[in-house]
């Protein structure tokens, strides 16, 4: 076991692609409870919260829609060994309201090494392609 920044990091079977211990990326559209609690919790940033961003075992971020969507949005490619998919939710069981300080330095460290370990990128992931008359409304046959 070797640890990257606050995070241990097991050598697994590094013949097995498919074994790759990946997490969900969660938004949560956070109800007025939940945005009273985090806050309270995270009073020193200035923007409002709506919603939280959670990275599995990493930690979590707590922002407004747009702040949180920024790394929905990216992360899945960006760190392709730790997550496996997102998805959009409206309720979540939150614990820690707190936004981790040093999420994306621990991320980054975890990729890392996952990569030095396996030297095999994990299969990219794979989005629904959608259909419809409305997408290439102009497109040439």
């Amino acid at each position: 076991m070797a640890v990257y920044g606050s995070i241990p990091v097991y050598k697994k079977d590094t013949h097995s692609v498919k074994r790759f211990n990946r997490h969900d990326l969660v938004l949560v559209k956070l109800n007025k409870k939940q945005i009273e609690k985090a806050t309270l919790v995270n009073s020193k940033y200035p923007e409002q919260i709506t919603h939280a961003l959670l990275c599995g075992p990493y930690g979590q971020i707590l922002g407004s829609e747009d702040h949180c969507l920024k790394y929905y949005s990216a992360w899945l490619e960006v760190f392709p060994y730790l997550f496996a998919k997102r998805k959009k939710v409206k309720r979540a069981k939150i614990i820690n309201y707190k936004t981790t300080f040093n999420l994306v330095d621990d991320l980054i460290a975890v990729q890392d090494a996952l990569s030095e370990l396996y030297g095999v990128r994990p299969p990219p992931p794979q989005f629904k392609q959608k259909s419809g008359c409305c997408l290439f409304p102009f497109s040439r046959k």
